[in-house]
């Protein structure tokens, strides 16, 4: 099945500003390199239809991820992937946020990477682990869009990782390959 990632969707993710911030020491977990995570995410707005946008990434370690797992969920533990939507308190390290607060469309949010618990679980899964990014970061963003856990959600997030599959299987720069495993 062809996912329909076409040249007017990149043309309309040029508008799509994404910050990726990587914490010092886990850049080497992640699978993704940051030129290639703002490109997947992208891919994602245009997909989704966004228009011209700014959102963050944050990708940090599970010691991070607990202390803000427990500052906006009042949980204990490391999780995958926060998602921050734009009337929520995203932890952002750019001005992104302050510019664009009063406006969801322009600033649909943030999200937060746990390259650890990223890495982990890909390994117990027996998953890729640049495609479990991609399936992480897919589910992260539906929650942006405002969808909640169920049917619905689940297709907006297969058709965001294939379309990111195909980004990354095009991009000649990557030096990870995935093999792209499609469901029937």
């Amino acid at each position: 099945m062809k996912m329909t990632y076409s040249s007017t969707q990149a043309d309309l993710a040029e508008n799509f500003h994404v910050q990726v911030s990587v914490k010092a020491g886990v850049a080497l977990k992640t699978p993704l390199e940051a030129r290639l995570l703002r490109k997947v995410l992208a891919c994602f707005a245009a997909v989704a239809g966004l228009g011209e946008a700014t959102l963050e990434l944050i990708v940090i370690d599970d010691a991070d991820m607990e202390i803000l797992q427990r500052q906006s969920l009042d949980r204990d533990g490391p999780t995958n992937i926060l998602s921050f939507p734009a009337a929520k308190n995203f932890p952002c390290t750019t001005r992104a946020r302050k510019n664009k607060a009063a406006d969801p469309v322009t600033f649909p949010g943030g999200l937060a990477l746990s390259a650890d618990t990223l890495e982990r679980e890909a390994f117990l899964y027996g998953q890729d682990k640049a495609d479990y990014c991609l399936r992480l970061l897919a589910h992260g963003f539906t929650h942006l869009l405002g969808h909640v856990h169920g049917p619905a959600m689940a297709k907006v997030e297969d058709r965001l990782r294939k379309a990111g599959l195909e980004l990354i299987a095009s991009d000649s720069q990557h030096i990870h390959r995935i093999q792209i495993q499609t469901q029937a």
